[in-house]
Parts: C-alpha cells; sequence; structure tokens
C-alpha cells in the first residue's frame, strides 16, 4: 500500500488547527458547563442559608424577647426585695420599747406625747409628774434601761417639787433604733 499525500501543506496545517480548535471548543463548553453546575449549586447554598439565617435570627429573636420578659421579672423581683429589706432596716420594735417605757414610768408620771428623731437617733419624752423625785427615780430608770446612752433632763424642770410638766432628749442606742 502506497500512501498519497494530496493535501497542501497549508492544508495539513488548517486541518490540524481545525481539530486543535475543536478540542478547545469541547474543553470550553465542558468547562463552561461545570461552572454553571458549580454556580447553581453555590446559588441554591446561598438560598438555603438565607433561609436558616432567617430561621436563626427568628428563634433568637424569641428567645431574646423570652430573656428580657424574665429579665424585666426579675427586675421587679429585685425592687420588691430592695422595698422589703429596706423596710426590715428601717424597722424599730415600738411596741417593745413604748411598754418599756411605760412599765419605767409607773403610775405617777403620765406620759403624754414621745418623738422619735431617726436621723439623730434620739428621743424627746414629754409629760407630767407628781413629784420630782418621781422624775428623777423614772430619768435613773431610763438610763439603767439599756434603750438609751444619755437621758438629758433639763434644770428648769427640777425647780418645782410637784405637778411638774417635763420634757427629755435622751440619745437612743443604736442598736435597738
Amino acid at each position: 500500500m502506497i500512501k498519497l499525500n494530496l493535501v497542501s501543506e497549508n492544508l495539513k496545517n488548517e486541518i490540524k488547527l481545525r481539530r486543535v480548535y475543536g478540542v478547545i471548543k469541547k474543553t470550553a463548553f465542558i468547562f463552561l458547563f461545570i461552572v454553571i453546575i458549580y454556580s447553581i449549586t453555590l446559588l441554591f447554598s446561598r438560598l438555603l442559608i438565607l433561609n436558616k439565617f432567617e430561621d436563626v435570627v427568628a428563634q433568637t429573636t424569641l428567645i431574646t424577647k423570652n430573656a428580657q420578659s424574665y429579665n424585666s421579672r426579675v427586675r421587679e423581683i429585685n425592687s420588691s426585695l430592695d422595698f422589703v429589706t429596706q423596710a426590715q432596716e428601717n424597722f424599730i420594735r415600738l411596741s417593745c420599747f413604748l411598754g418599756s417605757v411605760k412599765n419605767l414610768s409607773g403610775s405617777d408620771i403620765s406620759l403624754d406625747q414621745i418623738i422619735f428623731n431617726r436621723e439623730k437617733t434620739s428621743v424627746i419624752i414629754r409629760g407630767k409628774s407628781k413629784t420630782r423625785d418621781q422624775l428623777l427615780d423614772f430619768k435613773q430608770k431610763l438610763e439603767k434601761s439599756g434603750w438609751f446612752s444619755v437621758v438629758d433632763l433639763p434644770l428648769k424642770n427640777l425647780l418645782t417639787r410637784e405637778e411638774i410638766d417635763f420634757e427629755m432628749t435622751a440619745a437612743a442606742v443604736t442598736e435597738k433604733f
């Protein structure tokens, strides 16, 4: 068998170039097809991620709203507890105090007014005593009672012997008030 080559060199080069161009064209189409598939996959992935993100944001918002309601409830409870604590700190057992002062005064001394000053931790006691001795005895009993650190009875209250209108100031012991 004899091979005859009747095709010119230019035509041979053109045929080779057409084959190379065909291979390049097929490769480009395959590459373009793969890029399109990846693009579609990425687009659907993006849509799924956005949908999931919106779900997470909605759930987080619900959790945040629930947490805010719990936080506001906790703040209300703390406010109530602070109020109760403050009320307990400011509480004075007046019934014990008044009962003990009445027992110390006896029957010959009538108490008209007892004024409490919490800032100065002092008490002003006003009343009427039948005699000076009973008034001095009452003053000594108040000093020994443990309710007061200092009891001040002005000298003007001691000038009369009987039917004395008195006013005494007493510095309260701070642990009891």
